[in-house]
Parts: structure tokens; C-alpha cells; sequence
């Protein structure tokens, strides 16, 4: 999937994390009928970039810092209740180095 960036809506590849012409985080394009409303958000100190993976228990996102750059591995959860499905408020995040994966 590609990446846009949402201040000058220029398009790049999945790879490239920062705009070339503003430094602001790119935002993961989802198909069409598969958006998700987190992209693009602030969870904690962190905007949500991209969706990395789905599983039972939720889903994990790639986050990043805006001014230190520094990327994160974000879970937010779902369970089911006597209404049904809520999304939980709390979240896992891992903070992701070149040589180390730490919970944090």
C-alpha cells in the first residue's frame, strides 16, 4: 500500500515514513471500502501511520513520534461484552529499535 502525506496530499511508497517536502509523517492510502479511522490520528504522544496487522484480540499499528521521529508498535484491542463489541481505551505500545523490540 502506498503512503500520502496529508498536509501537501503527495503520494510515496509504503517505505518512506516522511514527506520530502514538509517532514510530516505519511499516512497509510487503505483500499477503498477499508478505511480505518485511526489512520491519521493521535494516540498518546504518537500519530497512527499505518495498519500492520489484524488478530483475534485486535489490531497493531505502526506509530510515530512528530518531532523525535521515533517508531512504535501500537495495539488497541476489542472484546466482546453483554452489548456486544467495544474497542478497549487502553493500549499495548512497543517501542521499535534497529536491534531491539522492548514493551514499554
Amino acid at each position: 500500500m502506498s503512503r500520502v502525506c496529508p498536509a501537501c496530499s503527495t503520494s510515496y511508497s509504503s517505505e518512506v515514513s516522511f514527506c520530502g517536502h514538509d517532514g510530516r509523517i505519511t499516512i497509510q492510502v487503505q483500499p477503498p471500502g477499508e478505511e480505518d479511522p485511526r489512520l491519521g490520528t493521535q494516540l498518546g504522544d504518537f500519530v497512527v501511520a499505518a495498519r500492520v496487522a489484524d488478530g483475534a484480540m485486535g489490531r497493531v499499528y505502526e506509530g510515530r513520534h512528530p518531532e523525535t521521529r521515533q517508531q512504535v508498535a501500537e495495539r488497541c484491542g476489542t472484546a466482546w461484552g453483554v452489548s456486544g463489541q467495544t474497542e478497549w481505551n487502553l493500549r499495548s505500545m512497543f517501542v521499535v529499535n534497529d536491534s531491539q523490540v522492548r514493551e514499554r
